[in-house]
């Protein structure tokens, strides 16, 4: 029987190899409710400490022996999670900083992946818009929405899940700013036609999350009516 190795393929210099392969091996069913934050067949993610770093570890399970091998001749989710978030942070959008990316092979043949980042304690956009009713923090978010689209698109970059759970509320330094999260479906496209079917798509994502708030929602149409957006 061939056994499974564990490699690190990007590690942050604030963090251990040793520390972040045990965080990868962490069992969920050991872990605390609260810590768990989803689980199922395609991913698994949780909460938890990395050389004192506080941590999401999203682990990327093969559903089957058919979907291995088919991964076998992709580079890795975790990896390309990596790749797409690197290329948000070089546009100067905001995410978690990405702490490691550890793969997993049987001899030849992929296994799991798991992408390490910082773990980043704000409120989603969802619950911020629930909680805060004055009209200057809807202007500051519309501004901040604005600059990630507008980013997005001088940049050739497409989100690809743009639901408000994607989005956390950052005030920390007295001023607010959104940090995307989740780059699972992510690219940077070549050609501005796909670009566009595919910005277009993540508006219309983003504009759901809205659907039993029509005051809010019809602020975000106009806003990307007016970024010809829409």
């Amino acid at each position: 029987m061939i056994s499974a190795s564990l490699t690190c393929r990007f590690l942050d210099p604030e963090v251990s190899e040793e520390d972040v392969l045990a965080a990868c091996s962490i069992q969920i069913d050991t872990l605390s409710a609260e810590d768990v934050v989803k689980n199922d067949k395609t991913t698994s993610v949780y909460r938890t400490r990395v050389s004192e770093v506080s941590a999401i570890v999203k682990r990327y399970n093969t559903k089957n022996i058919w979907h291995a091998v088919r991964r076998n001749f992709q580079i890795s989710r975790a990896r390309n999670s990596l790749i797409s978030t690197a290329a948000f942070l070089r546009s100067g959008l905001l995410a978690p900083r990405p702490l490691a990316v550890v793969e997993q092979n049987y001899g030849p043949f992929a296994g799991q992946s798991w992408f390490v980042t910082e773990y980043l304690n704000y409120p989603t956009l969802l619950n911020y818009l629930v909680d805060e009713s004055a009209d200057s923090d809807l202007n500051a978010v519309l501004l901040a929405v604005n600059d990630i689209f507008t980013t997005m698109q001088q940049d050739n970059l497409s989100h690809g899940d743009m639901k408000a759970t994607n989005v956390l509320v950052d005030q920390s330094d007295g001023l607010l700013e959104l940090v995307l999260i989740d780059f699972d479906a992510a690219q940077r496209h070549a050609d501005r036609g796909t670009l566009k079917k595919a910005l277009r798509r993540d508006v219309k994502r983003f504009l759901k999350n809205w659907r039993s708030q029509p005051e809010v929602e019809s602020r975000f149409e106009s806003l990307f009516d007016q970024i010809q957006m829409l």
